[in-house]
């Protein structure tokens, strides 16, 4: 029997919509599952069977040894419910479960070695304290303190504070910013680092063992330390493939935390800084469509070719 794909992801993911034009034309059975638009779906898990159908009738067999699941974006706070007459405690209530649905097919399909390329869930069992302790076997780490007092060896240095946890906060996002350390609310929780100041920002998207490195142009100073800022607006700071005498070392670096962390893909991000390469953190499902462009396809083809290969099987 041929291999199905199982995509979990939004009905807004260019990336998934590419990914699905190609595995039409090229005539590779797929199911995708929108879950912004659960309600348009069909769900059903008995004692005896579980199974997925859309509106045109099409129907999933999650028991099916043939079903190999892709893990995209699939985030429940963005399901439509404007069509349901429920209270917003209703519909949070909804959410948790559909979100503990999408937990029962992930571990269902984990016990069975049928998840390929990204691992669900890993932020959670690869937290950024974590990913830093594991990154100093490999990289050079901007100096960091987690804490409720005030640290002292950051003493005569410019610091920065970003979330361990997701950005968003309602509908503000709490993007990394320069802080006093002597004016943070505590005993409030901070994750502060050492500031690079200057420098180039550098991504690393890693495919199953393929390192495809990326620079922006973003103007790093002592204010502007983020450039996500400017995701969305006129003037957004570009991204070009980056070329450096130190790829080579640094890709080998990559695969070796990759290994250690047991992943097939992520985007790690880093700050060059006088020749330095400084590890950030690794993104286990990071986006990665806007550094093809509009016009190319070169990662998104890539990211296909590794998640239909049996070598990029995530196992627990």
């Amino acid at each position: 029997m041929k291999n199905t794909y199982l995509i979990f992801t939004n009905s807004v993911d260019w990336t998934a919509d590419y990914i699905s034009s190609y595995l039409i034309k090229h005539k590779i059975g797929f199911f995708r599952f929108n879950i912004d638009m659960w309600d348009q779906y069909k769900i059903n898990v008995t004692s005896q069977t579980a199974s997925l159908s859309d509106l045109t009738g099409r129907v999933i067999d999650l028991y099916d040894e043939s079903i190999f699941l892709l893990w995209r974006k699939p985030f429940t706070d963005l399901m439509i419910l404007d069509g349901l007459q429920i209270s917003e405690e209703d519909a949070t209530f909804c959410r948790r479960q559909i979100s503990e649905f999408l937990k029962y097919v992930v571990r269902l399909l984990l016990l069975k070695n049928q998840v390929r390329l990204i691992e669900p869930y890993a932020d959670s069992r690869l937290p950024k304290l974590l990913q830093l302790h594991i990154a100093k076997e490999n990289f050079k780490i901007p100096n960091y303190s987690f804490d409720n007092i005030s640290p002292q060896f950051f003493m005569g240095k410019k610091i920065i504070t970003k979330p361990l946890c997701d950005p968003s906060i309602g509908k503000k996002i709490f993007y990394t910013s320069s802080v006093d350390k002597d004016k943070l609310f505590r005993p409030f929780p901070w994750f502060l680092q050492e500031a690079i100041l200057g420098g180039i920002d550098i991504t690393c998207v890693y495919i199953n063992g393929e390192c495809f490195f990326y620079q922006c142009n973003f103007k790093r100073d002592n204010k502007s330390v983020d450039w996500r800022t400017e995701i969305n607006k006129e003037n957004q700071s570009k991204w070009s493939p980056f070329v450096h005498k130190e790829v080579d070392a640094l890709s080998k670096g990559v695969r070796k935390f990759m290994k250690s962390v047991n992943l097939h893909y992520g985007r790690i991000d880093f700050i060059l800084r006088r020749d330095n390469f400084y590890f950030l953190e690794c993104n286990s499902n990071g986006e990665f469509g806007w550094l093809d462009g509009e016009e190319k396809t070169f990662l998104h083809d890539k990211f296909i070719a590794a998640f239909t290969s049996t070598s990029s099987t995530v196992t627990i």
